[in-house]
């Protein structure tokens, strides 16, 4: 089941009912074959910054949209040639259907 209201420490902005949210991170990683070379494996150290934005909004008790969207960028310390950029969206319509049942004794 869905949440109604999201948790208040994962939000940090607020606009009336519109909620908020921005992240940051870094990402280090040490890679022993980052070619994926059988023969020759090469290994390297990797720095990656992300950032990240999300917002909320529930429409009614029955509709929640959601928005994010995550960029970040992977710097390769001995092979610049294969640092990379991401993006990462991520959006959502929420809509609960509820059955009600009646029953007359």
């Amino acid at each position: 089941m869905p949440f109604r209201q999201p948790p208040a420490a994962k939000y940090n902005l607020k606009w009336g009912r519109l909620q908020g949210r921005i992240a940051g991170e870094i990402q280090s990683e040490f890679n022993d074959n980052i070619n994926l070379s059988a023969d020759k494996p090469l290994a390297d150290w990797s720095i990656g910054p992300h950032v990240g934005i999300g917002f909320i909004y529930p429409i009614s008790k029955d509709h929640l949209m959601q928005f994010s969207m995550g960029a970040g960028y992977r710097f390769y310390l001995n092979t610049p040639s294969i640092n990379s950029f991401s993006v990462a969206p991520d959006s959502a319509w929420s809509h609960t259907i509820s059955i009600y049942s009646v029953s007359q004794f």
